[in-house]
């Protein structure tokens, strides 16, 4: 609450404030805290130092104080995300939503010596996503990565692909909905029916 709004009244300091339909102003007595995070000075109501709040001048202040090194599920700022290690930097500039940068990315840029572009991919040699030894790791960009994925794959110019459904009904999906005039995803969810389609 405001330091401006507080008054005081036998040394005790309070706010006035209107209720509807009241002739009189409602007072509320306090405090004058200074704030955890930000150091100011502001009003504390007695009810809310009673619960255990009253810590913080603000919303503001009270949510920095729950993030990064504050946060009750603090753990040394790495954390595990579909297998890949990231660490907590909330001052790169690639940072995700939590403030976390993937520790891959941040070896091959201390290795280069600059931050990494968005369209660059930090490839991992034996496949393991938290194995970020230097010697590890690889540079692409976003083309030579997916090139590099499906090098071993042959095409063959005017063979149709091999899907499941070809080897099980003779047909693609597209093929079987063209000859029963409906859609792609009406045969899709016949077959997953285990409907018999006549085609």
């Amino acid at each position: 609450m405001k330091i401006e709004r507080v008054r005081y009244r036998g040394g005790r300091p309070y706010i006035e404030y209107w209720v509807k339909n009241r002739k009189y102003p409602t007072r509320c007595f306090g405090e004058i805290r200074k704030c955890k995070k930000c150091g100011c000075s502001y009003f504390a109501p007695s009810n809310n130092i009673k619960k255990g709040h009253g810590l913080y001048c603000s919303r503001s202040c009270h949510i920095k104080s729950q993030l990064g090194k504050f946060a009750s599920g603090w753990k040394g700022g790495k954390t595990n995300i579909s297998g890949y290690v990231y660490i907590y930097q909330p001052q790169h500039p690639h940072v995700n939503a939590s403030g976390y940068v993937a520790e891959h990315r941040l070896i091959i840029e201390r290795k280069i010596g600059r931050y990494l572009l968005l369209t660059e991919v930090v490839h991992h040699k034996n496949g393991i996503r938290d194995d970020n030894r230097e010697e590890n790791l690889t540079l692409f960009t976003n083309n030579e990565h997916g090139s590099y994925h499906h090098k071993g794959r042959v095409y063959i110019r005017g063979q149709k692909h091999q899907s499941k459904y070809r080897r099980e009904y003779g047909k693609t999906l597209g093929e079987m909905a063209k000859e029963l005039g409906i859609s792609l995803q009406g045969v899709f969810y016949r077959l997953k029916k285990g409907e018999k389609l006549c085609v």
